[in-house]
Formats: structure tokens, sequence, C-alpha cells
């Protein structure tokens, strides 16, 4: 992702989150943070991140290219994070902090001025209904209408959120966040730390039928039988750290389970079908699909839109770019992917070029056959 990119997404999430909260934190501190050189005046206090062309005397600038460097001279910040700086005076800044450009950086710079997560609940609602058996764990806040069933266990120091329902004998651990409107399915066992963004549906009924779509026909030629529903008795396992986007699905397993593995992140509206193994710290964008049973490694990267099919496995550290299907195992770790049906990259982009090429060839093969149609009519002598 580019950096313009990155900082765009930054300033998305600040809106998404509120005003950052106020820091008194200085370009010193800020370097330390990021193993930077300061040139100019560390002393000069920040309270938050800006866009160049955007920012303000009280903004850190974050101009680590050309095209955000040219911003400095719109915008009326002191000190910006940079990946070089021959003047300052040429940038209009009192200070800059030389960092090597990288997701890191962008990643440490966040947390810095993170605002802390506060949905405006104290305690535990009094709308909220909270089964005899559950057992809450101490410093946790629900929020109204929550519904929380029999048996189910919320480690301490956890967050729930407005109109969030927790099945019977769900297991949370420690430090979780669970937006508005979440829905927790029964049985499903989460580590700590775990984040499920609004409406995210974790261990839904998988969609299971006995329809075979190999086969349209009875034997006799007429309609086959009616498609039965296979029960969904399994059910969701979710290891530490993990992060499920808004409107995403997790379907629980047929018979055993469904597994998220630690670390593992998953964007918005992402949809994980019953039996499938992800492994750790995986990263699953948006509107991708992962059909029944399929099985990722660790450390695989999924680009929006793409599809595994079912019973497919991804070797770990895979990756696949936007909108790439993955039809058939994927064995070699490491592997990038490109296209539909899934191949290599280098496979993938001579393909692309060559269907880039068609129309041009499609015209010359044209022009040479109307040549030799010309050639053929001619009179023979």
């Amino acid at each position: 992702m580019a950096w313009h990119e990155l900082v765009s997404a930054a300033a998305l999430a600040a809106q998404a989150s509120g005003p950052m909260i106020d820091r008194t934190l200085t370009v010193q501190d800020i370097a330390v943070a990021l193993d930077a050189e300061v040139i100019g005046d560390a002393s000069i206090i920040v309270r938050s991140l800006s866009e160049p062309a955007r920012a303000g005397p009280d903004d850190l600038a974050i101009a680590l290219n050309d095209h955000y460097v040219v911003g400095l001279a719109e915008g009326q910040a002191l000190a910006a994070v940079m990946a070089a700086c021959e003047s300052l005076d040429a940038v209009r800044l009192k200070a800059a902090i030389i960092a090597r450009p990288g997701r890191q950086v962008l990643a440490t710079l966040s947390r810095l001025f993170e605002r802390p997560y506060d949905d405006g609940v104290s305690g535990i609602d009094a709308s909220a209904i909270i089964a005899p058996s559950a057992e809450i764990g101490t410093d946790c806040t629900i929020g109204p209408m929550a519904v929380i069933g029999a048996r189910a266990r919320i480690g301490p120091a956890s967050s729930i959120g407005a109109h969030v329902t927790i099945g019977p004998d769900v297991t949370i651990g420690a430090g979780a966040r669970l937006m508005s409107g979440v829905r927790i399915g029964w049985g499903t066992r989460i580590g700590e730390r775990f984040i499920a963004q609004s409406n995210a549906v974790i261990g839904s009924e998988g969609f299971s039928y006995t329809a075979d779509p190999k086969r349209s026909l009875a034997e006799d030629g007429g309609d086959p039988p009616a498609a039965e529903r296979i029960a969904s008795l399994g059910i969701v396992v979710i290891g530490d750290d993990v992060e499920i986007g808004a409107g995403s699905t997790i379907d629980r397993a047929t018979i055993h389970e469904t597994v998220i593995g630690s670390g593992s992140k998953l964007d918005n509206q992402v949809h994980v079908a019953h039996n499938v193994q992800i492994g750790r710290n995986c990263i699953i964008c948006g509107h991708v699909g992962i059909a029944g049973s399929a099985r990722l490694g660790d450390h695989v990267m999924l680009g929006g839109m793409s599809g595994v099919g079912d019973h497919v496995s991804v070797a770990a550290h895979a990756f696949a770019s936007g909108a790439t299907k993955i039809f058939s195992n994927q064995n070699r770790k490491g592997v990038r992917l490109i296209g539909s049906p899934a191949t290599d990259f280098e496979t993938g982009l001579a393909i692309y070029k060559s269907q880039r090429r068609l129309p041009k060839t499609v015209q010359r093969m044209t022009d040479t056959l109307d040549r030799m149609d010309e050639v053929l009519r001619r009179p023979q002598s």
C-alpha cells in the first residue's frame, strides 16, 4: 500500500473513533518511539497527526513521500515526519523527524495518538439481560440491551457494547471489545484481547445441504430430491489478539471446530464458512469468502474480494492479490497468487499482458485473412 493510502487510512480511522485524545508529546518523544533522528527543535509539542496540507501548528504532519512534502507549504505544521530533509527552511518547518518509510512508522504513530476506547458505558447498564449462571469478570462494562446467555464467561476488563448478544456456554478472554450489535453463537471459545466490530456474527449456522452441485438431474432424468439441511453441531474457536471486522460472519463447524488462529485480522464483510481453519497472524481483507473446510496456513494474506474454494489448502506465507480466486491447493510456502483461477504472479502477469494484446492480435489475423482471400480471388494467369 502506498504511503498516501496509509495516511488516508489513518485519517479515516481518526474520524471513525472521534477526535484524537489530547497529548503532550514532544518531537523528541516521538523520535524515540520511532527510533529516528531529529533535525531542529526537538522540544516542540504536537497533539495529533495530520496530512501536511491540512496541518495546524499543533499537528505532526506525515510527509514520507514527495507528494506530501509539497503539501507542507500549504499547511501550518511546525514539525513533520519525513524520509529526508535537506533544509527546514525550504519546507517551512521548525523540526523534522527523519524516519525510514514503512508500515511500522504509521503503526507506531497511530498507537501514540490513539484515543482510548470509550463507548460511554460505565459498569453494567440496567437494561442488560444477564443469565444468573453467567460469569462476568472484574472491571467489565456491559451496554444497554446486551444479552448474555447461560453459563457464558466474560474475562476481566472487557467491554460489551449495546445490543450485543452472547449465547450460552460462550467463553471470552480478558480485554475483549465487542462493538454494538455483535452476535456470538453458543459454545464459541475466544481468547484474550479480542475485538469485534459492529454487527459481526460469530458462530452462525453453516450453509450445508445434501444437494450435489455436480448433479442437476436425478438418475431417471427428473428433478433431484429436495435438499435437506445438515445441522452445524460444532463451534468456533478463536485465538488471542484476533480482530473481526464489521458485518463479517464466521460459521460454526458441522461437527468439530471452525478455527481462527491467534493474531489474525479479518476486515469488514468477510465470510468464513463451516470447518475452515485459519492459521496464526493471517490478514484477510474485505469481501473475502472462504468456503467450507478450506485451510489457510500461518501468515497468509488475502486481498480484497479474493476467494478460496471448499476443501482447498493454502500454504503458510502465501499472498493473494485482490479478486484472486483460489480453486486448487497451493502447497508452496510463500507463493504469490493473482487472477481467476489463481496462478503465480509471473504467469498471471504474462496472461494479463497477452489478454491486453488480444484485440490487436485478432485485428492482425483478420487483416491477414482478408489479404489471403483477396489473393485467392485473383484470376489465375
